[in-house]
């Protein structure tokens, strides 16, 4: 019989929260430490006992962005917290988290079950494993440098990148192609080479895949994919790793460092020590984005949900609402059109989306099955199955990307694909639980 008294007692603990941030709103008072406090107790109440918990990325995004990051970070030093666009944020902020926390609690106790204690399944034995992923990682690494001197070529060539990296990355319009093929085969060799790090414990097969992805780093480009690059290799280690260990530890240094790399990558030119900690809290700018939503539109009905369709529908000269595929890049052009020009985007948040599509209360089925989704995925990886352990390591990442971005990505048009060619390759290779 399945056990839903955490689900339960995490639902009350919600229930009670919300009633007072509901109060506060109408006091026009919630300020980013309250929110903090609210926040971890939820989160404490849901008792998280695995790392690699998605309520683990969703508690981080909401304590870092809209609780550390405004009080800390020079850009929201103007900010006072009683404006009804700043409390009207933050009820729906603390809104969404406690709803996630909540139905993630429900389905990680739905789908929980005891792992089977067997190195590979009865399907293939553990010589056949072995030589099905030494095939994989050969051909996966050599795919990999070749789409990526594809890759190169066709953003500048290597000249171009040693001289800015920066805007050679920015400027890959027209070579997406050889960009997804490089990472996506990089992935295929991460979870393959992780696979016998992990059973033959090889220190130094470690150290060189960790060297490997260091050298790669500027032309993987996004911090977040460098994460995760680390986390698929190391998935095997920390998918059943207690939430509160050494491990999650030495997890949070290595992604610290490897996010303050990026910053200063992209600021070299002038970047000085002492601007390192108030200008990295100041790229934790999401609520930022949301006043100004707030500000200057209404409440509305599929307004942006639909738009990552528009990713092939642009090809067609056709499109839903507006001639973007995502709600980031729409909202970048009429606010930053210099930034839109060279390829970036500010990060709206998924409220954005849900106020502009749902009129955010009507978004709670959508996040119901996302959360699902998410649960069914953690389950499948903390069986030991390959496949599954890289595509939760994806998701685990793309939480972020959602939290940041919308309910729905276009990402998903290949991601599916993709998904489904890691089920076929792998099989049913797994690992056991130690």
């Amino acid at each position: 019989m399945i056990n839903i008294s955490n689900f339960l007692k995490t639902s009350l603990v919600y229930l009670i929260l919300q009633s007072f941030i509901v109060i506060l709103y109408f006091m026009s008072y919630i300020p980013p430490w309250i929110f903090v406090i609210f926040i971890t107790i939820l989160f404490i109440s849901s008792k998280p006992k695995l790392l690699f918990s998605p309520k683990n990325i969703v508690f981080a995004y909401y304590l870092i962005w809209y609780g550390i990051a405004p009080q800390f970070a020079t850009r929201f030093s103007g900010y006072l917290f009683n404006t009804k666009e700043e409390n009207l944020a933050y009820l729906m902020f603390f809104g969404t988290y406690g709803i996630l926390i909540v139905l993630l609690t429900l389905f990680e106790t739905l789908f929980s079950k005891k792992t089977i204690n067997h190195y590979l399944n009865s399907n293939e034995s553990s010589n056949n494993a072995n030589k099905r992923m030494s095939i994989i990682a050969k051909f996966s690494f050599v795919s990999t440098f070749i789409f990526l001197i594809a890759f190169i070529e066709k953003t500048g060539g290597i000249q171009y990148w040693l001289v800015d990296s920066t805007m050679a990355y920015i400027g890959r319009r027209g070579a997406g192609i050889y960009y997804l093929l490089f990472t996506h085969s990089f992935m295929i060799y991460c979870v393959a080479i992780g696979y016998f790090i992990y059973i033959k414990k090889n220190v130094k097969l470690f150290f060189f895949q960790m060297l490997t992805i260091l050298i790669l780093f500027p032309f993987i480009g996004s911090k977040a994919k460098v994460i995760l690059m680390v986390l698929i290799t190391i998935s095997y280690f920390i998918i059943n790793n207690r939430t509160f260990s050494k491990l999650t530890i030495g997890i949070g240094l290595a992604s610290f460092i490897i996010f303050g790399l990026g910053i200063y990558q992209r600021n070299i030119t002038w970047m000085k020590l002492n601007d390192f900690i108030p200008y990295t809290l100041n790229y934790f700018n999401t609520l930022e984005m949301f006043m100004i939503t707030l500000r200057d539109f209404e409440p509305s009905f599929m307004v942006t949900f639909l738009l990552p369709f528009n990713k092939i529908l642009l090809h067609f000269g056709e499109y839903i609402s507006v001639p973007f595929s995502d709600i980031s890049v729409w909202l970048s052009s009429i606010y930053y059109p210099k930034a839109h020009a060279l390829g970036a985007t500010e990060q709206w948040p998924i409220e954005a989306d849900m106020y502009m599509s749902f009129y955010y209360i009507f978004a709670l089925p959508v996040l119901a099955v996302y959360s699902y989704w998410l649960g069914f995925a953690f389950n499948k990886a903390q069986e030991g199955y390959v496949s599954w352990l890289l595509i939760y390591s994806l998701e685990f990442v793309l939480i972020l990307s959602h939290l940041r971005g919308g309910l729905l990505s276009w990402g998903y048009i290949y991601f599916i694909f993709f998904y489904i060619f890691a089920l076929i390759i792998f099989g049913n290779i797994r690992v056991n639980r130690r």
